[in-house]
């Protein structure tokens, strides 16, 4: 089987997520947002990454980068423990963005890795259609009422899931 672009773009995708989650712990790697498109700053975030964890600085993603990506990402969101830190009676819809929103956004990405019907988004803070789309499908998928905003329950379970995922890596 072919190696598509629009797969080639998702894995792109997938490693500027992990280089933009790893931004927000380590200052010295430059916050590059997730586009799909592996250009001269996303090239330069990788660079400085190797740099910074012990690899021969390319900019390019070879296997000893990508699972170095995929260990300090792990390593920086494995003890985040998120139950019980969302008020009860407050609800997240379409239009609304902040910290809340991209972490929102964060765990639907870490879940669509394990459930191929949430699909990923991108992390901007912004609850646009796309992230709208990935709620109403985990929603579906966790049995909760039809509804695209996040509440109490779709908190508690989206929570539950990433703490999950999370032991799992």
């Amino acid at each position: 089987m072919a190696y598509t672009d629009k797969e080639k773009s998702e894995h792109i995708r997938e490693a500027q997520r992990y280089i933009y989650g790893i931004s927000f712990h380590n200052k010295r790697i430059p916050r590059v947002i997730p586009d799909g498109i592996y250009g001269e700053k996303t090239a330069e975030a990788v660079r400085i990454f190797q740099e910074e964890y012990g690899l021969k600085p390319t900019g390019e993603i070879d296997k000893a980068t990508w699972n170095r990506l995929v260990q300090v990402y792990s390593e920086y969101t494995r003890d985040i423990v998120l139950l019980d830190v969302f008020p009860e009676n407050y609800v997240l819809k379409p239009g609304d963005s902040g910290a809340v929103v991209y972490i929102i956004q964060v765990i639907l990405n870490t879940l669509s890795v394990r459930f191929s019907n949430i699909p990923s988004v991108e992390l901007s803070g912004v609850y646009d259609e796309s992230t709208a789309d990935a709620v109403r499908k985990f929603r579906e998928t966790a049995a909760l009422s039809p509804f695209e905003g996040i509440d109490f329950e779709a908190w508690n379970k989206l929570a539950s899931g990433f703490n999950m995922m999370k032991k799992n890596v």
